[in-house]
């Protein structure tokens, strides 16, 4: 009879019978086991019954087994783990001010770097307002542009067919027209041999009469009207002022507006024969109306030929002048006697005629117009918008027609 032993040691005759080997073996904490009911097995090899057996063994002792010999039990281990934890928080309670020290001071800042901060703030500040208020005057500028686009559109002011009916046939029925009258008095006043030859421009001095009426119930100060021939597209009511600046930024008609008007020198007087020199000043304006930006054009000479007469209306006759110089300018050269504005001749012709001789001598243009001793002049006076300079275009009386 073969003698049970255990896995340590088989017998030689089991050593040819074939054998179950056993399960492997694998390592289990004491934490894996089921403390309730847990069994251990133990493969034996018999003989005659080479099945195995399972032996039960008591679940303590196989948790001894399996713990490490060198740590506690899991209960020991929990208990000194939650009494370290709660003196840990125990002690935070305990903790003061003093106990975690006095703060690091702050760094004191640099006052030069202080004061670069703020100079960059304000610089960004600056920067801010600067462009919206740059983006508000631009458009501000745009729209008045265009206001003073609409309210200088006079391209209907000498449409004769709609106003004859109205102005000229009455006037003529009353005889209230005269013919044209030379300033060089080769034709006597109430000649009407030329009067044929300038019906159109009675007909327009008949109707710019009676717009300069409609006109004059907005403001008081619409002295006439002037009027160029050609491509200038000068075509505008004259004003007059208490002086030469209101007028700079006030449209004819009492608004505001950065094209200004067209207005006449507050040293004349609104009848202009009686004026040895009459000034008119405009503005050179780029965009909306032109105003008296065209006037520029006169640094070409070929631009006199189809734009060199100058019609001017008022309330007594029609002037017609005829450009004879132009040229660029300073107002610092008032202090010259020559200058562009002189109007104090002291009824002195020699010294009108050196001031004449003078502006010829500067011009950028040079017709053969004849200008005399005893002459009325018209300058028109603009800006040249680059630098502080003007531009003027001088220009002597060649006839009149009269109401």
């Amino acid at each position: 009879m073969a003698t049970k032993k255990k896995s340590s040691g088989l017998s030689a005759e089991a050593d040819s019978s074939p054998v179950t080997p056993p399960p492997e073996e694998h390592s289990e904490s004491a934490e894996d086991v089921i403390v309730s009911s847990v069994s251990y097995t133990t493969h034996v090899v018999d003989a005659a019954a080479p099945a195995p057996k399972t032996i039960p063994v008591p679940a303590a002792e196989l948790i001894g087994q399996h713990r490490p010999p060198n740590d506690a039990s899991a209960e020991a281990t929990d208990t000194s783990s939650a009494q370290g934890g709660s003196t840990f928080v125990a002690s935070l309670d305990a903790v003061t001010a003093d106990d975690l020290g006095k703060p690091p001071k702050k760094k004191k800042k640099d006052p030069i770097d202080i004061a670069i901060g703020v100079v960059r703030q304000m610089i960004f500040y600056a920067a801010i307002a600067a462009f919206f208020i740059s983006g508000f005057q631009i458009v501000s500028k745009l729209y008045a542009y265009k206001q003073s686009e609409d309210i200088y559109d006079f391209d209907d002011i000498f449409d004769v067919t709609q106003r004859r009916e109205d102005l000229v046939i009455p006037a003529l029925r009353g005889n209230r027209l005269q013919a044209l009258i030379p300033v060089n008095g080769n034709r006597e006043e109430g000649d009407q041999s030329g009067y044929e030859d300038n019906y159109e421009y009675h007909e327009k001095l008949l109707i710019i009469q009676g717009q300069l009426q409609i006109l004059r119930n907005k403001n008081k100060e619409v002295v006439g009207w002037i009027e160029m021939p050609g491509n200038t597209e000068i075509n505008y009511p004259v004003v007059q002022g208490a002086d030469n600046d209101w007028y700079l930024h006030y449209a004819y008609d009492g608004t505001y507006n950065p094209a200004g008007s067209i207005y006449l020198d507050y040293r004349n007087k609104s009848k202009m024969s009686n004026n040895r020199h009459s000034i008119i000043y405009g503005h050179n304006m780029e965009s909306g109306s032109p105003m008296f930006a065209n006037l520029l054009h006169f640094r070409e000479s070929s631009y006199w030929k189809d734009n060199r007469y100058i019609n001017v209306y008022t309330d007594n006759a029609l002037y017609t002048y005829e450009v004879f110089a132009a040229y660029e300018t300073h107002p610092s050269q008032k202090i010259n006697e020559n200058h562009a504005w002189r109007m104090n001749f002291k009824n002195d012709d020699t010294i009108f005629m050196n001031w004449i001789d003078a502006i010829r001598k500067r011009s950028d243009i040079s017709p053969k117009v004849t200008v005399e001793a005893d002459d009325r002049i018209l300058t028109l006076s603009t800006c040249m918008n680059v630098n502080e300079n003007r531009y003027v275009v001088h220009a002597v009386l060649v006839e009149v027609i009269n109401q």
